[in-house]
């Protein structure tokens, strides 16, 4: 059935940003926290230019 592939892929492809976002943030939240706060920083400090590659 193409059409229920179809609507099983999209679903995946749908739930794949909140899982993965979820998995992250549940394993790297200190990482994910340090990167907001340091980016935060320097584009504050540097107007708006991150020069931290």
């Amino acid at each position: 059935m193409p059409e229920t592939r179809a609507n099983s892929h999209t679903l995946i492809e749908a739930a794949t940003p909140f899982a993965t976002a979820t998995f992250g943030a549940g394993l790297f939240w200190r990482q994910w926290l340090a990167f907001g706060y340091y980016f935060y920083q320097g584009q504050t400090r540097e107007s708006g230019t991150n020069k931290t590659v």
